[in-house]
């Protein structure tokens, strides 16, 4: 959303910012220099009169579109105006599927103009729910290959100091939240196996876990009774991510629900391979060329088993995984470049809004 606030900024909108979801808000002050004024319906707006009051705030400040993101708050927002006031713009994004996308394409498509997915699989999903393929536009969700996630600009070492581990050591990183949808405890499992199996007795690979979430103790007490926090660490969310990865030997993921999450594109961006249960848009992105995608197999004993050994064929055999990872940093330079992402944005609300002749102000829900 920052990201994206940031870009449309940039190319001449303006924006305004409403929440509904009790928090501490903690990230809106990087929002604010991108923004005109940020609305939080949950101080003081009662949940049944929030899409009501948001309507006439798009009434009364002239807003020309309503954007939104996996939003209940948005969603009913879009009713209220069209409802009201049919000249105004509505748009979603979808990022996973899941009810938000079930709802937005079966029940509020028809006051939506516009569907933008992270995915040709959400894409997919839309049409067999009967939204019109005109209606839908892919934004990839990728990185700042240039900057950010660019190895070349990011100095090895920091990981490994951080760990107090000799450099060269192999280092599997999770990172995203400890939740049951990421399925952590699998991955500690996982982790045993790939520990058992490993041919390299003097030179054992470690693993980092970079997030939090509720499945943060039951994590780390399964690691102590394993014996596994000898190789494992919990790193917070707030770790540096970039300096990160660029001691990573392979990014690891098992989730049991997942659209296609940015971390995969940052990991290849920054050459490390990816292997990952093939489920919803990942396969779009992590081929054979640069990690492996495996089946997301509903028996747990056989999913653990592929998943194991398509990590250690990769993370065992130093020449191939430092090929996987020149060519995940090709396929993201090649196939999915941030100014990729930016110009799809922008073409889809200069589409959206080309039927309006005033400058485009854009209230962002959710």
């Amino acid at each position: 959303t920052i990201d994206m606030a940031e870009l449309l900024r940039g190319a001449g909108y303006q924006l305004s910012l409403a929440t509904n979801v009790p928090a501490t808000h903690e990230w809106a002050h990087k929002l604010v220099p991108h923004v005109d004024d940020i609305w939080h319906m949950d101080h003081g707006v009662p949940p049944t009169e929030q899409a009501g009051v948001l309507r006439e705030l798009v009434r009364n400040r002239g807003f020309d579109a309503v954007f939104m993101s996996h939003s209940w708050l948005g969603y009913d927002t879009a009713r209220a105006v069209k409802r009201r006031l049919p000249g105004v713009r509505t748009v979603d994004f979808l990022h996973m599927h899941n009810h938000f996308t079930r709802k937005s394409c079966q029940q509020y498509d028809r006051y939506l103009d516009m569907h933008l997915v992270g995915s040709e699989y959400i894409a997919r999903r839309a049409e067999r729910y009967g939204v019109r393929p005109d209606k839908l536009r892919v934004v990839r969700l990728t990185c700042d290959e240039q900057g950010l996630f660019n190895p070349e600009k990011v100095a090895p070492g920091w990981l490994y100091e951080r760990l107090g581990l000799r450099r060269g050591t192999p280092v599997v990183g999770f990172v995203g939240r400890l939740h049951e949808d990421k399925d952590p405890l699998f991955l500690a499992q996982l982790h045993e196996k790939m520990r058992s199996r490993w041919s390299q007795p003097n030179r054992p690979p470690h693993f980092v876990f970079i997030g939090d979430g509720p499945l943060q103790e039951p994590l780390r007490k399964r690691l102590e009774e394993t014996g596994m926090h000898h190789y494992s660490h919990l790193l917070p969310s707030h770790s540096p991510i970039p300096l990160a990865m660029r001691d990573m030997s392979l990014l690891l993921l098992a989730s049991r629900r997942e659209g296609l999450p940015i971390v995969c594109y940052e990991a290849l961006s920054m050459g490390v391979p990816v292997v990952s249960t093939a489920i919803e848009g990942i396969p779009e992105l992590v081929t054979a060329e640069v990690g492996a995608c495996v089946p997301n197999l509903k028996n747990p004993e056989k999913r653990l088993e592929r998943v194991c050994e398509a990590a250690l064929d990769i993370l065992e055999n130093e020449p191939l995984r430092a090929a996987m990872g020149q060519r995940a940093r090709q396929r993201i330079l090649t196939h999915f470049p941030l100014a990729a992402t930016h110009a799809a944005y922008l073409q889809a609300f200069e589409e959206l809004l080309r039927t309006n002749s005033s400058p485009a102000e854009l209230a962002v829900a959710g």
